[in-house]
């Protein structure tokens, strides 16, 4: 989780208007291997 957090932490200066989470991440079942699956909104 502490990628989801840096890569958060980094859209904010975009000021989006949602930002979904998809994939693994938003199941609960990332692991070390798992990529981030993000849509961004401005």
């Amino acid at each position: 989780m502490e990628r989801l957090k840096i890569v958060l932490e980094g859209l904010k200066e975009y000021q989006p208007e949602r930002i979904i989470l998809f994939g693994s991440y938003a199941r609960g079942e990332a692991d070390e291997y798992s990529d981030l699956e993000i849509l961004e909104g401005v």
